[in-house]
């Protein structure tokens, strides 16, 4: 029997997202489940959530982004969580949203999250178990396991397809 248990920015990885379209930087400085600082991360301003959106971030462009990306990259979206879209696919199922970079790709690229490798030249980041993360045009791509207890995320070669649709696939404006 599977338990579904719902974490969603486990051990405080992100303190807090703010909502689509939300220009404030709410998670700068956040601390990831290792202890590490996350990258800044910002809203995307886009007009379809102005500013001041209360949400959910599923109801934003960049979600049906992902969506996009998810579904030309093997996987279904089957749920979601308001804050991100669940998929399945390949014997994974993972949380699945973007937050647009709010500083420079160089310093998220050097940030003390452990590199766990690369995939045609994107480098991947995360931990063990729980965690991936890479950049992709100007969004930071974030995979969390769930929403069961023994779900897994794709280990960095099983991210390939998603990696290089997330690269192809053009973002909203």
């Amino acid at each position: 029997m599977r338990f579904r248990v719902i974490v969603f920015l486990a051990a405080g990885a992100l303190a807090a997202l703010p909502g689509c379209g939300s220009s404030d930087d709410a998670s700068s400085g956040a601390v990831s489940a290792g202890g590490k600082e996350a990258p800044s991360v910002q809203g995307s301003g886009s007009e379809a959530c102005p500013p001041d959106w209360p949400g959910p971030w599923t109801a934003c462009p960049e979600a049906a982004w992902v969506r996009q990306v998810a579904e030309k990259a093997g996987y279904r979206v089957v749920d979601d969580t308001g804050s991100a879209l669940v998929a399945e696919g390949r014997g994974r199922s993972f949380s699945i949203w973007v937050t647009e970079v709010a500083e420079p790709l160089s310093s998220i690229a050097e940030s003390e999250w452990q590199a766990l490798g690369s995939h045609e030249g994107t480098r991947v980041y995360g931990d063990r178990d729980l965690w991936r993360w890479w950049l992709a045009q100007r969004f930071v791509f974030w995979l969390q396991a769930g929403p069961f207890e023994d779900s897994e995320v794709p280990d960095v070669d099983g991210l390939g397809s998603l990696i290089r649709v997330s690269n192809e696939l053009p973002p909203p404006p």
